[in-house]
């Protein structure tokens, strides 16, 4: 991963038109994340304003990453553009807006963030590194790319093998727990967390807008 952006900006946009789930999403997702806290300009009196495109606020690293913009900003908010609603290979996206990086309650663990997240990056790499590695042992004819595996592979553990199928590796791409520097998951889900009163009301917006989606979508095939 390159090392951090010489030039400071008061706005960075992080967009992104890819829908698909894969590693190389996962990959460019943190390399995103991490250009933004790189290339903000911090200073005493306050940081910039990171925009993000992220997918499903339900989601729990959706989740965790709207934690850490919250704790790390003095305000974020997440919106849903009307012309997001033609998105219709993944209705789940949204963008977040926070302004201020740096000036919340954790602002001062932005360099803190952004080493993990650069650990993060290296962490991803190697798990296909090890898959590649593991899945062509098995045969010539699997091919793996970004982090989806096709042909004839055996499921580690079972003892079948599945044919020509293209799935994405349990051992690629994020988890959950890849993300507990920031919160812990049972934190998250706990009936004492204080977060998911905060997620629902930044989510409420992206979740009404998907409802005008399927409305419209019905609508149309009157």
């Amino acid at each position: 991963m390159a090392g951090a952006s010489s030039r400071k900006f008061n706005l960075v946009i992080l967009d992104d038109y890819t829908s698909s789930f894969s590693l190389s999403s996962d990959l460019r997702l943190i390399a995103r994340l991490l250009l933004g806290f790189q290339s903000l300009t911090q200073s005493q009196s306050g940081g910039g304003t990171l925009v993000v495109r992220l997918r499903h606020p339900e989601s729990v690293i959706t989740a965790k990453i709207l934690y850490m913009l919250d704790t790390l900003s003095s305000t974020v908010a997440a919106v849903k553009p009307r012309g997001m609603l033609g998105d219709a290979e993944d209705p789940g996206c949204f963008y977040v807006i926070a302004q201020n990086v740096g000036g919340g309650p954790h602002g001062h663990k932005v360099g803190e963030v952004v080493e993990e997240l650069r650990k993060l990056w290296w962490k991803l790499v190697m798990r296909v590194v090890r898959w590649k590695s593991l899945v062509g042992s098995v045969g010539s004819d699997v091919k793996v790319e970004g982090g989806w595996v096709e042909g004839e592979i055996e499921m580690k553990g079972t003892g079948e093998i599945g044919c020509n199928q293209r799935v994405l590796s349990p051992e690629c791409g994020l988890k959950e727990e890849d993300f507990d520097f920031i919160l812990y998951t049972d934190e998250l889900k706990g009936s004492k967390s204080d977060y998911l009163v905060r997620l629902v009301a930044l989510g409420e917006i992206i979740w009404t807008r998907q409802l005008e989606m399927i409305l419209m979508a019905r609508n149309n095939r009157k």
